[in-house]
């Protein structure tokens, strides 16, 4: 069976920085790069030769500051014409979140739903609030309702910021 014909995903052509080391923490090549990424696996390009089957830690910057970390299995090593060896990978255990990230990373842009609901639901809060005041301000009797409002003012208004707060988190 050839590579091709076991790959499910495509691959997301990059090149980023990658740290690997062993089971128990100790760095194996922190001057590795990944290629060729898909959420499921990479290939590593390393200045050692990892063993076929061995079990590995990675840190995968993605960003400036943002790591992916998991563990992966060798799949495959070979060697190529410049001295470096590049390994195929497969990722064996990682965070939900590291997870999501990596597949948020490796797939094409499209729409994201959870930030527009997001933001739909804060829009809405505060078309709620602005037709209320507008309501309130326009009635002839500003202010018994502005009176009657006072105590509720606070609580809405701590509500909103609570709420943007809570939906503005990723």
């Amino acid at each position: 069976m050839s590579l091709d014909s076991r790959r499910r995903d495509e691959r997301f052509l990059a090149e980023l920085d990658l740290v690997l080391s062993d089971l128990s923490g100790i760095v194996i090549d922190d001057k590795a790069q990944a290629h060729d990424l898909t959420p499921r696996g990479m290939r590593a390009e390393t200045r050692i030769k990892l063993p076929e089957k061995s079990r590995v830690r990675f840190a995968l910057s993605i960003d400036f500051d943002e790591k992916i970390r998991g563990e992966a299995v060798v799949v495959w090593t070979s060697k190529d014409q410049w001295g470096w060896y590049n390994s195929g990978m497969k990722i064996v255990r990682m965070s939900w979140n590291d997870s999501r990230k990596l597949t948020r990373y490796t797939t094409l842009p499209g729409y994201d739903f959870v930030a527009l609901a997001k933001r739909a639901a804060i829009a809405a809060y505060w078309v709620v609030v602005v037709f209320g005041l507008e309501a309130a301000l326009r009635s002839g009797h500003v202010r018994y309702t502005l009176l009657h409002l006072a105590p509720i003012l606070p609580a809405v208004i701590v509500l909103g910021w609570s709420l943007s707060a809570l939906l503005g988190r990723d």
